[in-house]
């Protein structure tokens, strides 16, 4: 039996039966239908063919019609094609059902005539083995150490080839396919198979990347963040990008903690202030791993610290700052590790300014504030605010002659025993050295603006030194005294100058010792004439002329005696010194003023309460002093009203005083003294001032949930103030007035209000 074929088109025939002894040859014929297109053009009508195994089966295409002719020949020489009957001029054609088609052989006992019909094309598949595969939008992506097989399978005839085109070139045979796959590279390839009766399958495309390069995986921070550094308000973004297959994962790692995939916004407040080290990779759809990388960042929680500088004179005492009113203010501000970004100031009620250099403090003296705002560059900003004390007054110094002295004139005349005690005072900044020079000053003074330093000394030019322990003239004759005194602001006061006389004598020994502060003296007004106070000492003496330095005598009853003869008016108002004297007899009208003045103390600027014996006082409060002199009798006019603060030295009132800016109790002294030397004894009060607001807390009772009232619950308001005490106790409810609280809120005032949220 001899078999031919040709490539035909689809045709429908009938199946035709075989029952005579012969060869038979079955030949394909065309059918002149059109070609499909999807076959590929190598494909010719050559392709279909028969084919026998190697097991003797025999295969036709099914879908092709078979043709068959007779020979008595078993070379198949002469064959006779099998015409049918009623047409003897057509050829007989037959098409045989899929799979086996057997025909029985008329002699019985002989073999049937068994064939089989293919019109199946192959299955081709494309292997991967031990490959990382991702198929994403219909492009296959492989990854490292990629591995490309074909696996094709036809269930009758079998497989005769593969074939495969690349990026559209012509179609080749796979085993003489040379793909490489070492490399990032893009494909298009087309493919089929053909079985060994010619049935080919559609051609397939596919797109084929090679990916054996990782994601690339970057940092950004959302949020309020510089350079490296973010604040508690940022979080870490985590971007990766794959050129080929995508992102698979982020991982990340920080510090020493595990290892976790990034899925959603790391939040920054959840770790701690400073340094921290981020180590991040990703992993693409073929798994490949983009080596770690680390990333140093600083969770900058801090806002920037703030230092206010003063350049000048400056102290601190407590809470508060004293500068002078020559010092300027300094702001320092630093940060790490962002930076400082910005930085304002207030004084008192002005408006911020932006800080740019140092600036004057205020002229006023008293309480000032300052307020400052700093911003560092992630955010983080802080407000800090200074209590400054402008201090524009300088110290107060005085001195008390402890022991035997006398006042002649301007100078004042001690023996070696008496003690002179210096004394300074500053209720402001407070003193910070009292200097005592001896003799006229020959160099420079301590302070002249300038900060004097202990530790620097004074040259024995200068004849200074600072003031330690009561002096003593041990050296007879004059002597000039001087002293002043610097505040911690380096205030510096006028210098004082007395001028001494030691005399050891025993008439200045015998001069009794007075414990006065102010000495009482004798005084000249143009209006009133010569005024002194009663039980001052006085002298008579005698001179031959009226000018203040010619030559005097002092006049005593006994030239024998050495003793003074002292003489004083006991009583106040008008007196009289008469001489009388041959031939004629002399009257002088002295005024005596015997009445010390009043003085009157009045509070301002602050609210007052008195609770049982204790008087209390708001913030803002002034002390005013007032002094008179009695309205009956000669007045000589107040001199000077003195004041003292919580036990410090005395010191001349000129304006209200307004020092009450810590809240505690405070002892206030005064008194006043009049020009002839009376002075009022010390006066002294006593209160406190409270800067403190009372705290307020309120109790629910059943029945609530929560914050949820009903009518039938109870609200009850307290308050307390650990000074003064509370006054009032006030509510409201959203914008409605303010009410008096007297009682707990319920019933009724809970039942007028409209259900829902309040305040």
């Amino acid at each position: 039996m001899l078999i031919s074929a040709e490539l035909f088109h689809r045709t429908s025939l009938g199946l035709v039966g075989l029952a005579l002894p012969f060869f038979f040859q079955a030949s394909a014929a065309e059918t002149g239908q059109q070609e499909v297109e999807e076959i590929p053009k190598i494909l010719k009508s050559s392709e279909m063919r028969l084919h026998q195994d190697d097991s003797g089966r025999l295969f036709v295409p099914q879908k092709s019609p078979v043709f068959w002719f007779l020979s008595t020949s078993v070379d198949g020489s002469n064959p006779v094609p099998l015409r049918p009957e009623k047409d003897s001029k057509g050829l007989h054609s037959v098409i045989l059902k899929e799979g086996e088609n057997r025909f029985p052989h008329p002699i019985e006992g002989q073999e049937d005539l068994v064939i089989h019909a293919d019109g199946t094309p192959p299955i081709t598949e494309l292997q991967f083995p031990e490959t990382p595969v991702f198929e994403k939008s219909g492009t296959v992506f492989l990854g490292k150490d990629a591995q490309l097989f074909w696996f094709s399978k036809d269930s009758l005839s079998g497989v005769r080839e593969t074939r495969i085109s690349v990026d559209g070139g012509d179609f080749v045979s796979s085993e003489s396919l040379n793909l490489d796959l070492s490399r990032d590279a893009d494909y298009i390839l087309r493919y089929y198979s053909m079985d060994h009766v010619g049935n080919a399958e559609e051609s397939r495309s596919l797109p084929l990347s090679i990916d054996r390069t990782p994601p690339r995986t970057r940092l950004v921070f959302e949020g309020p963040h510089h350079g490296e550094s973010v604040s508690s308000r940022s979080a870490l973004i985590l971007e990766s990008k794959d050129s080929a297959s995508g992102v698979s994962q982020i991982r990340y790692r920080i510090d020493e903690g595990p290892v976790e995939l990034f899925s959603k916004p790391i939040s920054v407040d959840k770790l701690e202030p400073g340094k921290h080290l981020l180590k991040i990779s990703s992993v693409d759809q073929v798994q490949n791993e983009e080596p770690w990388s680390e990333i140093i960042f600083f969770h900058d929680q801090l806002p920037p610290q703030v230092e206010i500088v003063v350049e000048g004179g400056e102290s601190r005492f407590e809470d508060v700052v004293y500068v002078s009113a020559n010092s300027k203010i300094r702001l320092d501000a630093a940060d790490l590790p962002a930076g400082v970004e910005g930085l304002t100031f207030q004084l008192d009620e002005e408006e911020p300014s932006v800080y740019q250099e140092a600036f004057d403090a205020p002229k006023d003296s008293g309480i000032h504030w300052i307020r400052t705002t700093a911003t560092d560059r992630v955010g983080n900003s802080a407000s800090r605010r200074l209590k400054l004390y402008v201090d524009g007054e300088p110290p107060v110094s005085d001195f008390r002659i402890e022991g035997a002295f006398y006042w002649s004139g301007e100078r004042v005349i001690i023996n070696s025993k008496t003690r002179l005690v210096l004394t300074s005072t500053d209720l402001e900044s407070r003193v910070k050295t009292l200097w005592v020079c001896l003799g006229e000053k020959k160099g420079k003074s301590p302070g002249n603006g300038k900060q004097a330093k202990k530790d620097e000394g004074f040259s024995e030019e200068e004849n200074c030194e600072p003031y330690e322990k009561a002096l003593r003239f041990l050296k007879e004759g004059s002597h000039l005294l001087r002293f002043f005194a610097l505040d911690q602001v380096d205030n510096r006061e006028q210098e004082h100058r007395l001028s001494i006389i030691v005399d050891n004598s025993p008439w200045a020994i015998d001069v009794s010792a007075t414990r006065e502060k102010h000495r009482k003296l004798w005084l000249f007004d143009e209006e009133k004439g010569l005024i002194g106070p009663a039980g001052l000492d006085f002298f008579l003496r005698i001179s031959a002329s009226p000018e203040k330095d010619a030559p005097s005598f002092l006049l005593s009853h006994d030239p024998q005696s050495k003793k003074k003869e002292k003489l004083f008016f006991s009583s106040n108002g008008l007196q009289r010194l008469e001489f009388s004297m041959p031939g004629t007899h002399k009257a002088f009208q002295i005024q005596i003023d015997g009445k010390v003045p009043r003085t009157r103390v009045s509070f301002a600027g602050a609210k007052r309460f008195k609770n049982q014996k204790t008087l209390f006082f708001s913030e803002g409060l002034e002390v005013k002093l007032t002094a008179k002199e009695p309205n009956t009798g000669q007045q000589s006019g107040v001199e000077k009203t003195y004041y003292s603060l919580d036990g410090s030295g005395f010191i001349p009132y000129q304006d209200p005083v307004r020092m009450f800016f810590h809240e505690k109790r405070y002892e206030f002294r005064y008194y006043s003294v009049d020009r002839v030397g009376n002075s009022e004894s010390i006066r002294s009060l006593s209160f406190e001032v409270d800067l403190t607001p009372p705290k307020s807390t309120h109790e629910i009772l059943p029945p609530y949930f929560g914050n949820i009232l009903s009518a039938r619950s109870s609200l009850i308001l307290k308050s307390a103030d650990g000074l003064s005490g509370v006054k009032t106790l006030g509510y409201r409810f959203d914008d409605e007035e303010e009410r008096i609280y007297r009682r707990p809120l319920t019933g009724r005032i809970l039942k007028d209000l409209e259900e829902g949220p309040h305040t």
